[in-house]
């Protein structure tokens, strides 16, 4: 009890005598505050922290210009920076630090065409066939037992050994030269690609390694690319098609490549690969093996078309009717032939008789006589007539002729340089081999 009475003074507010007692000492405290406040010197700014508010500053003032830019205008990010007051020291960091990993490796990917060994000062530049590997011409597999081993896709083989007679053919893959690079002399034992282009010369874009084919040195009005992976080309979707990617390798049935082949070969027969972007934008959105179900469709209804044109008069009738039985139209023996066949004559059913006469008869008369022996089924089935209207006259028989010339002389061309080129890498392939051994 005594405790807490002694205890209680410190509780009761302050008496008069108490306040005047503290109020001198109250003042002199706060004239000391005062003073020493006043004397103190002011507190330095942190260098380091002033400069990473400007950067942050001037990096988000720059990050929302970008956005404007890119959505009011078609600029890309990198136009907007190159044009902006940053464009200068962008352009250096770009250029030194960045640029090696994300733009391919040199500007031109392929050489001058001219400049190709054993190539002829006069030989036009074939269109050029972009080929991608993984999933589009092989598929590759992991064994425990042996490892990874690679499957071909069916008609692999006669795809290059075709189109290499008519196209330049470049294998543009997007993994590392080492990993690759065996397959394909796996793949290509006869050296028929030309060309063969790996990671290094791709552009890493938006997290994919795209292949540029603006990079490659050739008019891209002559380019076509086929890949699996829409993303490859995406910088010119218009020079692309699109294949089913190959994941089965007991797959036999898949006939992508063999549907593909022959519309790839119309585009040159045809004379339309000078302008292969406009070709391709009839199929726009087809896969490889559409496209080729669709171009057979097409070549069967202009076939149907031209025989239609060519049934005026009852010859034109008749020789129309077997290139109709040759693609499958259900065309049957017309009604008028059956009713007067003495209007035809021999010349419509048996063409041209070279020899004049024949022992002794008019040739009009040894070519009715020749019309009259009954074939046997089985001669007729052996040879079947070919697709198409019959062309006949000099003039034509000159044109194939001079085409099939320069086919051949082409062909020619073509196949030496492949075995020159093929002799120049395994001669590389050797001196790589040797000065490998040489440094162990």
């Amino acid at each position: 009890m005594l405790r807490l009475i002694i205890s209680l003074p410190s509780l009761l507010p302050p008496t008069p005598i108490q306040q005047t007692a503290t109020a001198p000492q109250a003042s002199a405290a706060a004239q000391a505050a005062s003073s020493t406040t006043a004397t103190l010197p002011p507190t330095p700014s942190n260098p380091a922290s002033t400069v990473l508010k400007l950067l942050g500053g001037t990096v988000a003032a720059t990050g929302a210009y970008i956005i404007y830019q890119t959505s009011t205008s078609d600029q890309t990010t990198d136009d907007v920076l190159r044009a902006s007051p940053l464009g200068r020291p962008y352009a250096w960091l770009y250029d030194s630090v960045f640029s090696p990993f994300i733009n391919p490796s040199r500007e031109k990917l392929l050489p001058d065409w001219h400049s190709i060994p054993n190539i002829p000062p006069d030989a036009p530049c074939p269109p050029t066939l972009v080929l991608d590997l993984e999933d589009t011409l092989v598929h590759a597999t992991w064994d425990p037992k042996f490892g990874w081993r690679y499957a071909k896709r069916p008609g692999v083989d006669r795809f290059l050994q075709d189109l290499s007679k008519y196209y330049e053919i470049v294998l543009f893959s997007p993994s590392n030269y080492g990993v690759v690079d065996p397959i394909t002399w796996t793949l290509d034992k006869q050296g028929l690609i030309m060309h063969r282009l790996y990671k290094d010369s791709t552009r890493f874009h938006q997290g994919k390694h795209v292949k540029d084919l603006s990079k490659l040195n050739r008019d891209l009005r002559k380019v076509i690319i086929i890949d699996d992976d829409p993303d490859a080309f995406q910088f010119q979707p218009q020079n692309g098609i699109r294949i089913k990617p190959f994941k089965d390798p007991k797959d036999k049935s898949d006939r992508s490549l063999d549907k593909l082949r022959s519309f790839l070969l119309a585009l040159v027969m045809e004379g339309v690969s000078d302008d292969i972007p406009s070709v391709l934008q009839q199929f726009k959105g087809l896969y490889a093996d559409q496209i080729g179900d669709a171009y057979q469709s097409m070549l069967r209804r202009a076939q149907v078309k031209e025989m239609e044109k060519h049934q005026k008069g009852l010859g034109g009738l008749l020789r129309s009717q077997k290139a109709f039985q040759s693609i499958g139209h259900p065309l049957s023996t017309p009604p008028a032939a059956a009713a007067a066949p003495a209007r035809l004559s021999a010349k419509d059913i048996v063409g041209q008789y070279e020899g004049g006469t024949e022992g002794g008869k008019p040739a009009a008369a040894a070519a009715a006589a020749a019309a009259a022996v009954v074939v046997p089924d089985e001669v007729k089935q052996s040879a079947p007539p070919p697709p198409g209207p019959v062309k006949k006259g000099k003039v034509w028989g000159w044109y194939q002729e001079y085409m099939r010339e320069a086919e051949e002389d082409q062909r020619r061309k073509l196949e030496l340089w492949s075995k020159k080129q093929q002799q120049r890498e395994e001669e590389a392939r050797r001196q790589a081999m040797a000065a490998q051994a040489g440094g162990r």
